[in-house]
Parts: structure tokens; C-alpha cells; sequence
């Protein structure tokens, strides 16, 4: 399973994460605030730090530069939380390495993704449906296209 430390302070986003990475594929710890997260971080050793760039205590991007600036964390993968109040830094966000950013509130396909993408996951896209057939295309099939 592969580790993922979610640092958020809306309990509605976490239950989000949460919903949305149980597949098993996942182990999701969670905390509320900066410290605890960087805490955790060093005991847990997660490969990604979901992290709300507005929170109590270190914010996101403070928490990813002390990550980042950790010789046995440095290479723990780093995407930053930013709500529809709190405008995301991007100048802010490089300066400090984070390695992506998600908006919130987000879908739950646009969270797996970002989490695939900065943990190096690759999944083979879905086969293409079959195209759908019109009536006319119904009655070409059966009949050769001629109308008697």
C-alpha cells in the first residue's frame, strides 16, 4: 500500500479523501494542522503530503518547504490544497517545491489523478464504447442501406 499523509483542516475534506482513496490501493493518515503533520511525516514516512495551503499552525507551503529542506523527507512528493477563498501562490508554491496543486472544492477523479500523477502511477486509459448506432445506421446494418 502506498502512504499518504493528508494535512487538512475541514473535516468535510478529509472525509472526501478519504472516500475517495479506500480502494485499498491507499493508506490515508490524516491530521488537521501543520505541525502534526510534519510530526507524522517524520515517523510515517509517507510518499505524498496532501496538504491545505491555508491551515492552522504551518500552513501548506510552509509545511512542504520544511518537508522539502529534510534530507530523509526531500524526496516526499508534495501537492497543496487551496479553496475557492484562499488563492493558490504559484510563484509561492515553486519557490517552496511543491509538486502540485489541486483546487477545492475538487471531483474525486480529479484528486485520483493528481495523486497518480505525483506518485508516478500510470493506468491504461478505458477501451473506447462502441459508437452508438443511429436508427438509420440500425437499418443500413440490417439492410444494406437500401430502402425498398
Amino acid at each position: 500500500m502506498r502512504k499518504i499523509l493528508l494535512a487538512d483542516d475541514s473535516v468535510t475534506i478529509q472525509k472526501v479523501v478519504r472516500l475517495t482513496l479506500e480502494e485499498g490501493e491507499f493508506e490515508l493518515l490524516t491530521v488537521d494542522n501543520g505541525e502534526d503533520a510534519l510530526r507524522l511525516a517524520r515517523e510515517a514516512r509517507p510518499e505524498l503530503v496532501l496538504a491545505d495551503a491555508v491551515m492552522p499552525g504551518l500552513d501548506g507551503y510552509q509545511l512542504c518547504a520544511a518537508l522539502k529542506s529534510d534530507p530523509a523527507l526531500g524526496p516526499t512528493r508534495v501537492v497543496l490544497l487551496g479553496g475557492s477563498f484562499e488563492a493558490y501562490d504559484p510563484e509561492r508554491g515553486r519557490a517552496v517545491g511543491a509538486d502540485g496543486f489541486i483546487s477545492k472544492p475538487f471531483e474525486s477523479k480529479t484528486l485520483l489523478a493528481a495523486v497518480h500523477q505525483a506518485l508516478g502511477i500510470t493506468r491504461p486509459l478505458p477501451p473506447e464504447p462502441p459508437p452508438a448506432i443511429t436508427p438509420q445506421g440500425w437499418f443500413k446494418s440490417l439492410f444494406g442501406g437500401k430502402k425498398k
